[in-house]
């Protein structure tokens, strides 16, 4: 799909086109496919900003598989999980203490803390 194509629906198409955002990798002003998704607000191929990072696990977390294996390997990360504010761990917890058998674990485990 090239540039034109994707902003084929844009009302300002011509104008936008005629100013083409700044390239990082290249140094100068030039349109990519990417740069076009974004002036469009759509998913770009290779993602740049935090925002983009995040819809594009999204999408992939969108297969339950894949969103597990994510969920499980993610909090082991200690730098992740410092980084998650309290709340949202606290409810993480609540929602996985659902199952008996974790509760019973993770407060036994808690438990047996020095």
């Amino acid at each position: 799909m090239d540039v034109h194509r994707i902003l084929i629906g844009h009302p300002d198409r011509f104008e936008i086109i005629r100013n083409p955002p700044f390239n990082q990798r290249y140094g100068v002003k030039r349109w990519t496919q990417d740069a076009a998704k974004r002036a469009r607000g759509w998913n770009v191929q290779h993602p740049v900003s935090v925002q983009e990072k995040v819809t594009a696990i999204h999408g992939l977390a969108a297969d339950d598989q894949v969103a597990t294996q994510v969920a499980a390997d993610l909090p082991r990360k200690p730098a992740v999980a410092d980084e998650v504010p309290a709340k949202a761990r606290i409810e993480a917890i609540r929602d996985l203490a659902h199952d008996e058998q974790v509760a019973s674990e993770a407060a036994t485990d808690l438990l047996d803390r020095p």
